[in-house]
């Protein structure tokens, strides 16, 4: 795929986007930026680092999408990835369920018919934000890469860059499929 080729795909894609709210966003939710108290009461998001405002569906597509990511993988490029470990339908349905309960009682609103008004909006936002944040991490990853002193046995990010332009290319699919269903219904 060209540059160009990409950046139509990309702009395409955001545009599944352009209703959805603009919130504090973390960017970067996985299993090490996530703690939870002893008592198992309180539940603690950490490294803030690319923190911005951004599509309410960042960061349940990152959650979503980095469940299937292994970090501590014993072998270069020390990443792997289980398709397993891909949140089923009902699961996905279930946590946008406890999201907008959540946001319905922060925005004053009754959380039932909030969430029978949104959840369909925001699991369509989510899939379409999918391949936007594989995207995001591989380009990411890629500008980490001094190409100067570039060791292919070594430097891990042209892997992993290469795995998530394949998720990319996976999610993207997926993506552009649901704009035929919603068509089709």
């Amino acid at each position: 795929m060209t540059t160009p080729e990409f950046e139509k795909e990309y702009r395409e894609l955001l545009k599944g986007l352009s209703k959805s709210e603009v919130v504090a966003s973390h960017c970067d939710i996985h299993e090490m930026n996530i703690l939870r108290s002893n008592d198992h009461k309180r539940v603690m998001l950490i490294d803030y680092e690319y923190a911005s405002p951004n599509y309410r569906a960042i960061d349940i597509a990152t959650l979503l999408m980095e469940t299937t990511i292994d970090y501590t993988y014993p072998v270069f490029p020390y990443v792997s990835r289980s398709e397993k470990a891909k949140w089923s339908e009902e699961e996905l349905n279930y946590f946008v369920s406890c999201y907008l309960e959540r946001e319905a009682a922060l925005k004053g609103e009754d959380a039932e018919k909030y969430v029978e008004s949104e959840r369909a909006a925001l699991v369509y936002e989510v899939r379409k934000a999918e391949p936007l944040v594989a995207a995001m991490w591989a380009m990411w990853s890629l500008l980490l890469i001094n190409w100067e002193q570039f060791d292919e046995t070594k430097d891990w990010n042209l892997e992993y860059a290469q795995m998530r332009f394949d998720m990319f290319e996976e999610y993207k699919e997926s993506a552009m499929k649901l704009d035929c269903e919603v068509q089709i219904h």
